[in-house]
């Protein structure tokens, strides 16, 4: 299951950076405008990339849960320093930049002052996530999730929250978090209970849903509806939920994809970097062809961050500033950034001759 998670990292991470590589809307990124195939593609996939980044981070948190009558201090403590001191570290780094590069002037640039409290760019994410696991811990330090039924009674209450959409405060992006939830829930059943579709009947059901899925959400996006189907709506819901269950239970495993998923984090942080650095240098280079600069810049948004990690992960202060790790066991020396790459490399190889489940 190992390999399978981190090909699923993997393949998120290239959604994500794809996404950021063509624009989050038509002025920002590649400035692909509405009517082009890459600003169709960014759109089309939007009912798909956090689900499986939340999916996967719920079925992930199975691997070390809080038990039942267990304290939840010092498990909200570590994910605090995995998530949050990134977000105002690397966060404001971003802010910073962005801010710097568009001349804004001191008092656009003290609205960094808001970074903890509101969403701001991708960073949402990490405070979203803060927010699920300390749900699901306080709810697994009483137990309340250990059985099958009340896991399923959760997840179903929480698909409803999510469609009617009736939280819209952004403060600490509960919005965002009560989205995903149905998604993180669904991690976590999946991890403890098994795949929910190899019941009879199963697989055809979630084959169907993202067939329905696809059909409605491409029509909303070609102007066959009054707009795009909300990402919140029951379908897209649906849709997001049965393809992560059919993309899981394949086992299906990628070396490549497993390489990049074992740095899904540090992708996810710095990809902006990479990403927006580029689309200003490449035009002053002579390279202005769309295609062109899109397979550059997410490469860039992908291979930088694991630059980034492999230096950073070298030396305490930055481990926990920029990625949110532990310190360095006193016995645990560092490594050549080339042999931490190397090893990583031999083993993703490796891992491939052992079955996924």
């Amino acid at each position: 299951m190992k390999q399978s998670i981190q090909t699923l990292r993997g393949l998120a991470c290239i959604f994500l950076v794809a996404y950021h590589t063509i624009g989050s809307a038509p002025d920002r990124g590649l400035m692909m405008g509405d009517g082009t195939v890459f600003r169709h593609l960014a759109e089309s996939f939007v009912y798909l990339r956090m689900p499986l980044f939340a999916f996967v981070a719920g079925l992930v948190y199975t691997f070390r849960s809080v038990s039942p009558g267990q304290h939840v201090g010092g498990f909200m403590l570590g994910k605090a320093r995995r998530l949050l001191i990134p977000l105002l570290v690397v966060g404001s780094c971003q802010f910073i930049v962005s801010g710097l590069s568009k001349g804004m002037d001191p008092a656009q640039l003290a609205e960094i002052a808001w970074l903890p409290i509101f969403p701001y760019e991708h960073f949402w994410f990490l405070q979203a996530a803060f927010l699920l696991f300390a749900l699901i811990a306080v709810l697994d330090s009483f137990g309340l999730l250990v059985k099958r039924a009340a896991l399923v009674g959760a997840l179903v209450f929480a698909a409803v929250l999510a469609a009617t959409d009736i939280v819209t405060t952004e403060f600490f992006s509960l919005r965002g978090a009560i989205y995903l939830l149905p998604f993180f829930l669904l991690g976590v059943y999946f991890g403890r209970f098994g795949d929910p579709l190899a019941r009879p009947g199963g697989v055809p059901i979630a084959w169907a849903l993202v067939a329905i899925g696809v059909v409605v959400t491409q029509a909303g996006l070609l102007g066959y509806m009054d707009g795009p189907v909300p990402r919140e709506a029951a379908i897209g819901l649906l849709f997001g939920a049965a393809f992560c269950m059919l993309i899981m239970r394949t086992g299906w495993t990628n070396g490549g994809l497993e390489f990049l998923g074992k740095y899904s984090y540090a992708i996810y942080l710095f990809h902006m970097f990479g990403v927006a650095g580029l689309r200003m240098v490449l035009p002053k280079l002579g390279i202005t062809d769309p295609y062109l600069m899109f397979v550059i810049m997410l490469a860039a948004g992908l291979g930088l961050p694991i630059l980034v990690e492999m230096v950073a992960g070298r030396f305490n202060l930055t481990r926990m500033l920029l990625l949110g790790q532990k310190p360095l066991r006193p016995a645990q020396e560092p490594r050549p950034a080339a042999a931490m790459l190397q090893e990583r490399t031999d083993s993703g190889v490796g891992e491939k001759r052992f079955a996924a489940r």
